[in-house]
């Protein structure tokens, strides 16, 4: 089981873009650099041998909390998201950093995915707190 923290405000993977000359831009800079940085967090948890059996994979994802959630109305907690980024993306951008550094042999492998995306309570700071383990038969 790995059970990491990855500082840093989530960012999903965007949509390819095609422009009308025909080229297509792979990456915005933002998602980017949160690939880099959730590869270099996670860098001192990486198996030493690429997974090939199913994985499990709990991603949880923490946003900035706006100034309008900051009344003293609004509960000191976690506060659920359900605006974009959409999760699907954010869990994209997730896979494609880990996969391209090669936590595992194919994104296949991956056989249940999770998310979940919520407000900061008050004061916490924003991230992702990552959750893997293998499915055994």
């Amino acid at each position: 089981m790995i059970d990491l923290w990855i500082q840093g405000t989530p960012v999903a993977q965007p949509r390819p873009q095609v422009f009308s000359r025909g080229g297509v831009k792979s990456d915005h800079d933002r998602s980017a650099a949160w690939k880099r940085a959730v590869a270099m967090q996670a860098r001192h948890a990486k198996p030493s041998e690429p997974i090939s059996e199913p994985i499990a994979m709990d991603l949880e994802f923490h946003f900035p909390r706006p100034q309008s959630l900051m009344r003293k109305i609004d509960p000191d907690g976690r506060i659920p998201h359900g605006k974009r980024p959409d999760s699907d993306n954010l869990a994209k951008a997730v896979l494609d950093a880990l996969g391209d550094n090669g936590w595992w042999t194919d994104d296949s492998l991956v056989a249940r995915l999770t998310t979940s995306k919520f407000y900061t309570s008050r004061h916490g700071e924003p991230g992702l707190h990552l959750r893997l383990s293998t499915i055994d038969s």
